[in-house]
């Protein structure tokens, strides 16, 4: 059909303008009414032709001999291309992760009978016997299953054209099962990436080997929302009892090779295909990418698309891009001039020096500036334990302009960086090991004292010490005056302390949410209590970058050692009353105000937000 050289050049701005503002729409993650369920969709994906959100609020698991009911909802969303049309994966598409990396939710499903039904007494030898009867004794028998993703996103498996026509695979999955219990330990796992559970399910009838027969699954009844651009199946029901499901393995940490026979007998593990069965009661929602960024409230095209455009099909959507060109194409170019600036801000491509603050919150209308600091050296006093730093921990995140007045005067408030890594986990060891905090001879009860042989007779002694953060990104507090004139406070942290060791469990910690360590870090020179002296930061080598827009302060060096900390809980686990004293008496916990001291020595990275904003737009 000819088209006038007019609206060939109008169709042009317009395919450029929508696939530009599309990925400033998806950026910013606004969406309202039923779009809101796909806002961790990765619609700026250029493969990701559609959006999944599905929550299963019923159904169960039978695995190997337990039937595990779902009373707790589990979300699986992300986004997913167009269909192979030919090979091996014919008909399915390409999985995409969520954004917030949830792509599917954990959701503990309680597991009837609990410890006593995978650690029967009977079977159970004296060791295993005395941790149930411990865990029984404090009220802690109950065991939860939580699925997890075995495998990347990458390898779910969707067929949109089999779910709607009930016939053939839906849905392929690779999962594991997460037994959780205190005696389990934090390692207890039906599957693993090696040997996932690999549910295929359908919502038609499955063909399974014996003793299991066919089930069926349903559609559910169909319904459509925002102007038919999304479809949701309500009380659809997927299916699969054709799996198989590998050993336990990694139960009870270092007694797993006693416990994990134990359990495997009790669940009738492993269990081969025919014996298991997986049934997901769910609400599954659909649409299309395209729809998604229409509704963006951020993406100035949204609401003139909405006004323009009647409910669209997913063919007419693609279609919108190159048809009816010249009626639509004065208004965008119109609305263009204005959201150029905006698609720049929205594209987050940063580049040179300006990646290190790629996770700052740089479009939250409150941040002014950015913070990258990179520790990368000094040590941590805490009581009469040294741990000298030497991997590398990142803090990162936005702030404001300093407050003017208040008990906050010459502060600002800080902003979580955007990954959810406000403060990276840097591991750094503990001089000294689990010999330097626990003497095996001084524990009273005799099945932990043999525990604690067994752990220093495998040689598993290393203790980490890793640096959380104990309260919201929020909580934190930045002077930058403070920092450049090597005076006063610059840094507030609220902290804690992770010790990370098998036989210490997964909670042995110094400090908490509700006792944490106040560091209150400075340049300058500090002025604690006794038995301390005063120390000296320093502001290092200043520097700038990128025309003058980055600060760097390289070889700075922030401190305190005027702060206190609690004593270490939570050590040992279900034992913590037992190796909690173990811990505080040999680390000389706690530990007053004047006895314990914090060095780090940095690089310290600021930016402001309109820079960032500026260097993105520069590279759309």
């Amino acid at each position: 059909m000819h088209r006038s050289r007019k609206g060939i050049v109008c169709g042009a701005v317009l395919g450029a303008l929508v696939a530009v503002l599309a990925f400033a729409g998806g950026a910013s993650a606004t969406l309202t009414g039923a779009y809101a369920k796909f806002q961790f969709c990765p619609w700026t994906n250029a493969e990701a032709e559609r959006c999944v959100a599905s929550v299963t609020t019923g159904g169960e698991v039978v695995l190997g001999s337990k039937t595990v009911p779902i009373v707790n909802p589990v979300t699986l969303q992300g986004g997913y291309s167009a269909p192979a049309g030919e090979g091996p994966e014919e008909g399915f598409s390409k999985f995409f992760a969520a954004t917030n990396g949830v792509t599917l939710s954990k959701a503990g499903q309680p597991v009837p009978g609990g410890l006593l039904g995978l650690l029967p007494p009977e079977s159970s030898p004296p060791v295993v016997k005395a941790l149930v009867k411990a865990a029984t004794e404090n009220g802690l028998t109950g065991v939860n299953s939580t699925l997890e993703l075995a495998r990347p996103a990458s390898e779910i498996k969707i067929n949109e054209s089999h779910l709607a026509e009930a016939l053939g695979v839906s849905l392929v999955l690779p999962l594991k099962a997460h037994l959780e219990n205190p005696v389990l330990g934090s390692s207890c796992y039906v599957g693993s990436s090696t040997s996932p559970i690999l549910w295929e399910l359908t919502s038609g009838e499955t063909s399974p080997p014996g003793p299991n027969e066919p089930i069926t699954g349903s559609t559910g009844s169909v319904h459509f929302f925002e102007g038919g651009r999304i479809v949701e199946l309500e009380n659809a029901v997927i299916v699969d009892n054709a799996w198989s499901a590998p050993s336990a393995s990694g139960c009870g940490g270092l007694l797993s090779a006693v416990m994990d026979p134990i359990i495997n007998l009790a669940s009738g593990l492993p269990a081969k295909a025919g014996t298991n069965t997986a049934i997901l009661e769910s609400d599954i929602s659909e649409t299309t990418t395209f729809s998604v960024n229409l509704n963006n409230e951020e993406n100035p095209l949204s609401e003139l698309t909405k006004r323009t455009l009647s409910p669209l099909s997913k063919y007419q959507e693609r279609e919108m891009k190159n048809r009816n060109m010249t009626r639509v194409c004065a208004a965008l170019l119109v609305v263009a001039l204005g959201s150029l600036a905006f698609v720049g801000s929205a594209g987050a491509k940063l580049t040179g020096e300006f990646k290190k603050f790629e996770f700052c919150p740089y479009n939250t209308a409150e941040v002014e500036r950015c913070l990258n600091s990179l520790t990368t050296g000094g040590e941590v006093v805490l009581g009469s334990k040294k741990v000298p730093i030497v991997n590398p921990a990142t803090l990162q995140g936005g702030y404001t302009e300093p407050a003017t007045e208040g008990p906050e005067a010459g502060f600002a408030k800080f902003f979580g960086a955007t990954n959810g890594v406000t403060l990276s986990k840097a591991a750094q060891p503990v001089p000294g090991g689990l010999a330097g905090l626990v003497n095996c001879k001084e524990i009273s009860d005799f099945l932990l004292r043999i525990s604690c042989e067994v752990t220093f007779e495998n040689g598993v002694t290393g203790v980490n010490s890793t640096l959380e953060l104990a309260q919201p990104a929020s909580a934190i507090r930045v002077s930058e005056n403070h920092l450049g004139e090597a005076e006063g406070v610059a840094l507030k942290m609220p902290v804690r302390v992770h010790l990370e060791n098998p036989f210490l469990g997964g909670s042995c910690y110094v400090g908490s949410s509700s006792t944490p360590l106040k560091w209150e870090l400075t340049s300058g020179v500090t002025n604690p209590p006794l038995p301390n002296k005063p120390i000296t930061g320093s502001t290092g080598q200043v520097e700038f970058l990128e025309g003058a827009r980055i600060l760097r302060l390289k070889d700075a060096a922030i401190v305190d050692n005027a702060w206190s900390a609690p004593a270490a809980n939570g050590c040992g686990g279900l034992f913590s009353f037992i190796i909690d004293p173990i811990v505080n008496a040999s680390s000389g916990l706690p530990s007053a105000a004047g006895k314990n001291t914090a060095v780090l020595k940095s690089t310290i990275m600021t930016t402001t937000s309109f820079a960032l904003k500026k260097n993105n737009a520069e590279n759309p």
